[in-house]
């Protein structure tokens, strides 16, 4: 598996294909003694600090931490992929910009500081979010697993479900509750989804239900952004 760089698409990011010389220096070997290993260290921090003057958002461990496990989907703004976080042993949904414009990058960070902020568990958590060495804006959040309630609607209509409320018909309607919920919850903190639709929420494989892609949510505290 792959970690994610900032390497073009389709190039791979170890063995015999990746370009350049091999590693070396303090990432190609481990510290002689304990007092090389707090050296390197003061140094990190330092360059790490007069980095953050220029972007506050650089993470310099995005690149050696997530490891890629699949593709999950792809749009105009960039791709979400699966990956695993090696510093917690987790599986995470990362989103990243992949061709980055004002527009963009402005709606990807509004969207990461909207979510990160909503704390509900009818919208998926924010890990993280920064800029990587190579300069791609992430979003690190939880992973959902699961199909789109649209995808449940249409299997409902295609298996010619009952109506009432037990079955697959009460189960939509119990998912449109705890939608209105997590919505409500955001209106009472000045947040308008203003992109809610049933592709935009998922059923989980454990009767989570959750309201996705806050890439054009309003907040109302907040200079409004036309995209």
């Amino acid at each position: 598996m792959d970690s994610v760089t900032s390497l073009p698409p389709g190039q791979p990011t170890s063995g015999p294909g990746r370009q350049g010389p091999p590693p070396s220096g303090p990432l190609g070997r481990p510290p002689s003694s304990h007092q090389e290993a707090l050296s390197w260290r003061g140094e990190a921090a330092a360059a790490y600090k007069r980095v953050c003057f220029q972007d506050p958002a650089f993470a310099p461990h995005a690149e050696l931490v997530f490891e890629q496990e699949a593709e999950l989907g792809r749009g105009g703004m960039g791709v979400v992929l699966r990956v695993r976080d090696k510093r917690l042993g987790r599986s995470a949904a990362l989103k990243l910009v992949l061709e980055p414009s004002p527009d963009l990058i402005a709606r990807f960070r509004r969207e990461a500081e909207i979510t990160a902020r909503l704390d509900h568990p009818g919208i998926p958590p924010v890990y993280e979010a920064g800029t990587t060495p190579g300069g791609k804006h992430y979003l690190l959040m939880r992973l959902v697993e699961g199909k789109t309630l649209s995808e449940a609607i249409k299997a409902a209509h295609a298996e010619g479900a009952p109506l009432g409320r037990e079955g697959p018909i009460g189960a939509l309607l119990e998912a449109l509750v705890r939608v209105s919920e997590a919505v409500a919850y955001a209106h009472s903190r000045g947040v308008i989804h203003r992109d809610l639709k049933p592709d935009n929420v998922m059923l989980g494989q454990f009767g989570e239900v959750l309201v996705m892609d806050w890439g054009l949510a309003r907040d109302s505290s907040l200079p409004d952004v036309k995209f």
